[in-house]
């Protein structure tokens, strides 16, 4: 303890602390919020007062570096996830080109195949869309991801009705990374919320397929596939 008096003053640093909390409602969640702070007055002399600062002051730069890190490190992740999604579309993208060059050559045995990726070609993603909900397909992807998904489906079949667990009409057809030539499976897209897709999955084989996929492409109500000559 330093003494102090008229005859000899000390210089002092005055300072308040503000101590904040938390209640056991807000712990709990029933949404009370902080409790009222508790504030506390403190002294120190000078010697002891620039100790204080100096170390307020290393804990700023401290806490300054520590947030500056933070922010680089949101931001590589944020520029890495953007990579990695632009990647994935990319493969997509390549994978559903491929897909649909092979099921439209003219070379296998896919008998009209060809003239139809060509006339496919000539729809629009509005009409696309709605030849998709027409037929329960799933609606959402790009323009080579939709024709890609109703070449499939005119060659191969489709499940012929929504999907049995959720009636959402979201379903596609799934190909084997190795084997583009026939689809293995019939799957609901459906997402129920964050991370809860629809269990709905049809596995089959090339002699089981008919008894799976029992329906047949269709046109919409506008008619647009009989306009390009798709289906007569």
């Amino acid at each position: 303890m330093i003494e102090a008096s008229v005859e000899h003053p000390v210089k002092a640093l005055r300072h308040q602390i503000s101590e904040r909390g938390w209640s056991m409602d807000d712990a709990l969640h029933r949404g009370h919020g902080p409790s009222v702070p508790h504030v506390m007055e403190r002294f120190h002399c000078e010697q002891c007062a620039k100790a204080v600062l100096r170390d307020q002051e290393k804990d700023e730069s401290l806490e300054r570096e520590m947030r500056d890190d933070d922010q680089r490190q949101q931001r590589a992740w944020m520029q890495e996830t953007q990579q990695r999604q632009k990647r994935k579309r990319t493969e997509k993208e390549h994978e559903q080109r491929r897909l649909f060059e092979f099921l439209s050559d003219g070379s296998s045995d896919s008998d009209g195949m060809a003239e139809a990726a060509q006339l496919i070609k000539g729809l629009k993603v509005p009409q696309l869309k709605h030849v998709y909900a027409t037929n329960q397909l799933l609606v959402s992807g790009s323009k080579g991801a939709l024709e890609e998904r109703i070449l499939g489906c005119k060659k191969h079949g489709r499940l012929g009705r929504s999907c049995p667990l959720c009636g959402n009409s979201k379903l596609e057809l799934k190909y084997a990374p190795d084997n583009a030539t026939e689809p293995h499976a019939v799957q609901c897209k459906h997402m129920r919320g964050m991370g809860r897709p629809c269990p709905f999955k049809k596995e089959f084989t090339p002699d089981t397929k008919v008894t799976v996929l029992t329906g047949q492409l269709v046109d919409d109500a506008e008619g647009d596939l009989r306009i390009v000559g798709l289906l007569p």
